[in-house]
């Protein structure tokens, strides 16, 4: 099963800049999936008991409610 990613959140073009000389290569970016469970993440530490972290909720467990929620946003895209 492929895991939808939601394409690209931040891609830069190929560009060029004559008043530089500068080439900028194109960028595909990070995954929209990623930015958005990254952007998850500290409002699901905050919602932690400071005693409970680590403890029940390992980081692990923190980065899989992260992905949950970010799967829940690009399937509400649809």
């Amino acid at each position: 099963m492929k895991t939808e990613t939601g394409g690209c959140a931040f891609p830069r073009p190929y560009s060029y800049d004559d008043s530089l000389d500068v080439v900028h290569y194109a960028q595909p970016g990070m995954q929209l999936r990623d930015y958005i469970a990254i952007n998850a993440m500290p409002s699901i530490m905050s919602s932690l008991h400071p005693d409970m972290i680590f403890q029940d909720d390992t980081p692990d467990n923190v980065a899989t409610m992260s992905y949950l929620f970010a799967d829940a946003m690009l399937r509400a895209r649809k």
